[in-house]
């Protein structure tokens, strides 16, 4: 369900995402997230005795609040890394002797021209298109990220089926903890 989540994710993050999608974007994100802590709770606990279960439960906590802070701050470098390699690719189309560029700086030169004036519109269009740049290019980042996490989300699929197996009555700390 992560990798439906992250993909979808992907997908639908843009720039004219209102508040409102944004916040049902992460509920979304958040429904998968029990059925993981579940299992990786109950993975924790097969094959350890019952008297070892407060230590299990104090790694458990400090390893998932370990984690989390190292993947946000792994994620948010990420997030500026794409966004640079994004900026940079998206820069190569905003040069003079492009079609495209040239109208949009010649739409924005004569909508700034009416209101601050014909020498100061040509800075405030370059400034203006160069913010339109740097949104778009740090939307396409964070759509990055979200595709990289689906697929380690998937390889993690993967690497739970190599988990020990629970089996129940085979020796101490089989049974469940409570």
């Amino acid at each position: 369900m992560l990798v439906i989540t992250f993909w979808y994710a992907a997908r639908v993050t843009n720039m004219q995402m209102s508040f409102a999608q944004a916040s049902w974007l992460r509920v979304v994100q958040m429904m998968p997230l029990p059925f993981c802590f579940i299992s990786i709770t109950n993975a924790a606990y097969i094959g350890m005795p019952r008297e070892q279960s407060n230590q299990v439960a104090g790694l458990i906590n400090f390893v998932r609040n370990l984690g989390g802070s190292i993947l946000i701050a792994i994620t948010n470098a990420q997030v500026t890394n794409r966004s640079m390699w994004h900026e940079q690719h998206l820069q190569q189309n905003m040069q003079p002797g492009s079609l495209a560029y040239e109208q949009q700086l010649q739409a924005l030169n004569g909508y700034f021209g009416g209101s601050v004036g014909s020498v100061n519109s040509s800075s405030l269009a370059l400034s203006n298109l160069y913010h339109q740049l740097l949104a778009q290019a740090t939307t396409q980042g964070y759509q990055d990220v979200y595709m990289e996490l689906a697929w380690m989300s998937l390889v993690l699929i993967a690497l739970a089926f190599l988990l020990s197996k629970n089996r129940p009555g085979a020796g101490p700390g089989a049974s469940a903890m409570h």
